[in-house]
């Protein structure tokens, strides 16, 4: 997803965003997502944050629009006022470079309590991973998960810098979900022992057309081998083609299932 896309009413978003902090009350949570959420409203949602920020804990704001230029405004304007925040969605924001590097100098600094940040689907690339980890993780120590797929910018140089910092500055950190890999840090795996190379190579061997191919060739090595098991049996020419028909279509495992039974009431 590149965003939210569809257009919501001025007048419609401010109302939302005004009506949501204005009905809080002891709640820590406020959900603002898919609302086409952009520089038109940015300056009331600073205001409530600035307002109401201190007891928040849980701040979603995922599929809007706030590009570099939101995130950066509230980098400065609003979450200094938010130093309880635990949760963060800022996924599928359109957030380049440069607001993702203002959020790791100002933004960051002034949450300390992060334990999970959603950065997904944004258009984040190496430079800017690297000014994250170098400036925005030692303010964060406590962080558990960072989620970063979705932003194919990313390469093997973000992976290392942030599997570095992530290792010396958050002693906690559990999950680093960048594209397909999703490296479990604190969980058996020694990122200082075995280096962040293999979380690169773990990447590139995760990719999404390769798990394809590699597993249709497993469904087909399969029917094969059950085609293969019925073979001279009473009814094995029929079987054998439910098992062919399973290979050479693509099937997803509902209706492989059902061709399995069918294969089953053959041999009967």
């Amino acid at each position: 997803m590149d965003g939210y896309d569809f257009e919501v009413p001025t007048e419609f978003v401010a109302s939302r965003v005004s009506e949501t902090f204005d009905e809080l009350g002891d709640a820590t949570e406020v959900r603002l997502v898919r609302l086409g959420l952009g520089v038109k409203q940015l300056q009331l949602l600073c205001d409530k944050l600035r307002q109401h920020g201190t007891k928040l804990e849980k701040l979603q704001l995922g599929s809007n629009k706030l590009g570099d230029s939101g995130l950066e405004r509230l980098s400065r304007q609003a979450f200094p006022a938010c130093g309880e925040l635990v949760d963060l969605h800022l996924g599928d924001n359109r957030v380049g470079k440069h607001g993702l590097s203002s959020f790791a100098r100002e933004g960051m600094r002034c949450c300390p309590n992060l334990r999970r940040l959603s950065l997904q689907g944004n258009d984040i690339d190496d430079d800017a991973v690297e000014v994250l980890s170098e400036e925005g993780l030692p303010s964060c120590s406590k962080l558990q998960v960072v989620c970063l797929h979705g932003n194919k910018k990313i390469g093997t140089r973000g992976v290392r810098a942030l599997a570095k910092a992530a290792t010396a500055h958050c002693p906690d950190i559990v999950t680093i979900q960048i594209d397909k890999l999703s490296a479990k840090l604190g969980m058996g795996l020694d990122v200082d022992r075995r280096d962040a190379d293999n979380l690169a190579k773990t990447r590139s061997s995760t990719d999404p057309r390769r798990f394809a191919k590699d597993h249709q060739g497993h469904r087909r090595a399969a029917a094969h081998r059950a085609a293969r098991a019925v073979h001279g049996r009473p009814g094995g020419g029929a079987v054998a083609g439910l098992e062919q028909r399973a290979a050479h279509q693509r099937r997803d495992p509902p209706q492989l299932r059902q061709l399995g039974r069918r294969r089953d009431r053959a041999l009967r």
